[in-house]
């Protein structure tokens, strides 16, 4: 009986692990617990900084963090972290090409 009991706990449990990210094949990307959840491709945003002598710098995302996932807005996480590391800068834009979406955040609001 014992042995019938745990063959049925093994089959239910392997069941839903098939069967909960099955039903979410279908989503639109990303979707959560999905087959793509971890294979979407991230866009990482360009970000532009202006410094208070007026000059613009690149900064480079991947010398900030790593292993970005699709459905995480960075963009406020990233830019206070910049305004927080270097006094001289005043403002932080950050551009992403896809989904589409930019935004300037000014160092005095954090």
């Amino acid at each position: 009986m014992v042995f019938l009991l745990r063959g049925g706990f093994v089959a239910v449990a392997l069941g839903l692990m098939l069967l909960v990210p099955l039903a979410s094949v279908d989503e639109p990307r990303p979707a959560k617990f999905g087959w793509h959840m971890y294979a979407a491709a991230v866009h990482l945003p360009d970000i532009e900084i202006r410094l208070s002598d007026g000059s613009i710098e690149e900064r480079n995302i991947g010398d900030i963090a790593s292993g970005f996932r699709p459905e995480i807005d960075y963009f406020l996480p990233v830019a206070k972290h910049i305004c927080e590391r270097e006094p001289n800068v005043d403002s932080v834009q950050l551009t992403r090409s896809a989904p589409q979406h930019r935004a300037v955040y000014s160092c005095t609001s954090f």
